[in-house]
């Protein structure tokens, strides 16, 4: 026996968090939306969609499922969900954050190929805290873009089609380099994550672009080795998170973070001496 033959139904589409779309028989109601339709999996912030007799629309953000298991031949299982109205903009912004994390997480290196060495000592670090893959880095072999692509189509592709974390290695030479610009131009219109580090010899009154000035950035050779400290563990720890990577013991930590900024100082060094040589 249906409890619903008393009240009308209608058919509603139902957008999954993975994409599916499915129709259900539902009676909607002033704070819940019933349906005998138990074949479907309805989950929590699944959305409903309705069609209204003058062409409009409504959308129903499920918040719970309410299910019940039916008595007997009584009263059939069912779902008895409580929903939030929301938007048709909302709607969008809520499937489209659902695809978008649904895509693999890669961390992209954007710098200058004239900074080469401080990307090396860079993606080393990154191997020591324990991120191996999902790495893009063109200056680096391992993590280079593949044989026979086309440069361009292959970055373009990874742009749209991955969560990138965008890490920016600013220097004169990124700002000199208008394909360092285009990534930077291409990782704002995308709204990646990004996080900026500052190459020696370049300061915080020298970011220019698309970028924010006043978002928190990393300086490698900031005087205060407290709070150099103290950004480079945060990063450590959003990567850890952000990637899911094994976490390590504080002895290890500190070890590898002062090997990192001792590299650092042995290419600051290096770059002086070349210049005084020239």
């Amino acid at each position: 026996m249906s409890f619903l033959d008393d009240f009308p139904t209608e058919t509603l589409t139902l957008h999954k968090q993975n994409g599916e779309i499915k129709e259900i028989k539902a009676n909607v109601q002033e704070k819940m939306i019933f349906s005998e339709d138990t074949s479907v999996n309805i989950e929590e912030y699944d959305i409903l969609e309705r069609n209204l007799p003058n062409g409009s629309k409504e959308y129903f953000l499920i918040k719970d499922r309410g299910f019940y298991k039916g008595i007997d031949d009584d009263i059939s299982d069912n779902y008895q969900m409580k929903y939030t109205r929301i938007t048709k903009e909302k709607m969008d912004q809520l499937l489209n954050k659902s695809k978008k994390e649904e895509k693999t997480i890669k961390l992209f290196i954007s710098h200058s190929s004239k900074n080469k060495d401080y990307v090396k000592a860079f993606v080393e670090f990154l191997e020591d805290i324990g991120l191996r893959k999902n790495i893009i880095c063109s200056s680096i072999s391992d993590y280079s873009i593949p044989l026979n692509k086309n440069i361009y189509d292959w970055l373009r592709s990874e742009f749209q089609n991955s969560n990138l974390h965008v890490i920016y290695l600013l220097s004169k030479e990124y700002y000199d380099s208008p394909a360092c610009l285009n990534e930077m131009g291409a990782s704002w219109v995308l709204r990646h994550k990004w996080t900026s580090i500052l190459l020696p010899k370049f300061d915080f009154s020298q970011i220019e672009g698309c970028i924010d000035k006043n978002q928190i950035s990393i300086k490698l050779d900031d005087t205060d080795k407290d709070l150099l400290n103290l950004r480079l563990e945060e990063l450590k720890n959003d990567i850890i998170e952000e990637f899911k990577l094994s976490e390590f013991n504080s002895s290890y930590w500190e070890r590898k973070r002062n090997e990192f900024l001792s590299k650092i100082t042995e290419i600051i060094d290096k770059d002086k001496e070349k210049r005084q040589g020239d």
